[in-house]
C-alpha cells in the first residue's frame, strides 16, 4: 500500500490491452445560447512566466481561454495563433466581431480589421484578470510539486493544464450555469474515468513498445504533464531519460 505496485513486475510482465470503444460524437452549441451570444468579443494578450511567453485569449461572457506557448513574438507567429483561435469560434457557430488588445498588437490591424488596440498606458481589464487567475492556478499547482526547479517543458504544460481545468467548469458569470466553456467550444464533456486519472507532476509507469527479450523494460518512469484532451483519455508525459514529451 505504501510503495504501490511491484516495479519489477510492471517492467517485466506488462502486456498490451485492447483499446476501449470511443464515443466520437460532438455535441452542438445549444440553440438558445447561440442565438443570444453568437457575437463574441475576444480579448488577447501575452503572458510571461519565468521569462517564457504565452499568447492568451479570453472571450467575454463565454469565458473560454486559449493559451499558446510562443517561440518568438513576431507578427506572423502571433497572427497564426490568433487565426487558429478565431477558426475555433467560427467552427462552433460563433462570430468574433471585436478583438480587444494592448497597444503592442497594433501591427496586427492590417490582418485583423476588427482589432481594437488600447491607447498608451491602458490595458484590457478582463484580460488582465484572466492572466491573474491563470497564474494563481499555476502557483497553486507548483507549490504542491516535489521539484525545486522546473524545466521549460514542465512549465509549459503546467500553464496549459491550468487553462484546461479553468475551461472545464462553468464560469460564475458565464452564459450558462450548466455548460462549461470547453463544452461550448469543443462540444465534448470531461469524463472522470479518462481525464482525471492522474495528477499533474505524478511519477508513473507508462507502457512501452517491447519484445520478449529479457533485457527490455516493458514500462518506463516519466512525469505526468496532464491530459491530452482526446477522447481516449490519453496523457502527456515528460521522459526522465530524454527530457522530451511523450504521449
Amino acid at each position: 500500500d505504501i510503495y504501490g505496485p511491484n516495479l519489477g513486475a510492471l517492467k517485466g510482465k506488462t502486456v498490451h490491452r485492447p483499446n476501449p470503444h470511443v464515443d466520437a460524437r460532438t455535441h452542438p452549441v445549444p440553440p438558445e445560447l447561440l442565438s443570444v451570444h453568437q457575437r463574441v468579443v475576444l480579448e488577447i494578450d501575452i503572458m510571461f512566466i519565468n521569462k517564457m511567453a504565452f499568447f492568451v485569449t479570453h472571450s467575454q461572457n463565454i469565458h473560454f481561454i486559449t493559451i499558446h506557448p510562443l517561440e518568438n513574438r513576431q507578427v506572423d507567429t502571433i497572427a497564426q495563433c490568433l487565426t487558429e483561435t478565431i477558426k475555433l469560434y467560427h467552427k462552433r457557430g460563433f462570430e468574433v466581431t471585436t478583438i480587444l488588445s494592448d497597444g503592442e498588437f497594433r501591427p496586427l490591424q492590417a490582418m485583423f480589421p476588427n482589432l481594437n488596440p488600447c491607447a498608451a498606458g491602458e490595458h484590457v481589464p478582463g484580460m488582465e484578470r484572466t492572466i491573474r487567475t491563470i497564474k494563481d492556478s499555476i502557483r497553486s499547482t507548483y507549490r504542491m510539486l516535489p521539484f525545486r526547479r522546473l524545466p521549460r517543458i514542465l512549465l509549459s504544460y503546467l500553464a496549459r493544464n491550468a487553462v484546461f481545468w479553468l475551461n472545464a467548469f462553468p464560469a460564475a458569470d458565464g452564459i450558462s450555469s450548466v455548460f462549461s466553456p470547453r463544452y461550448l467550444l469543443v462540444g465534448k464533456n470531461i469524463i472522470y474515468d479518462k481525464h482525471v486519472r492522474l495528477e499533474f507532476g505524478a511519477y508513473v509507469q507508462t507502457h512501452e513498445e517491447h519484445n520478449n527479450s529479457v533485457s527490455v523494460n516493458r514500462t518506463m518512469g516519466p512525469i505526468c504533464l496532464g491530459p491530452t484532451r482526446n477522447l481516449q483519455g490519453g496523457h502527456y508525459f515528460m521522459s526522465l531519460a530524454t527530457g522530451e514529451q511523450i504521449t
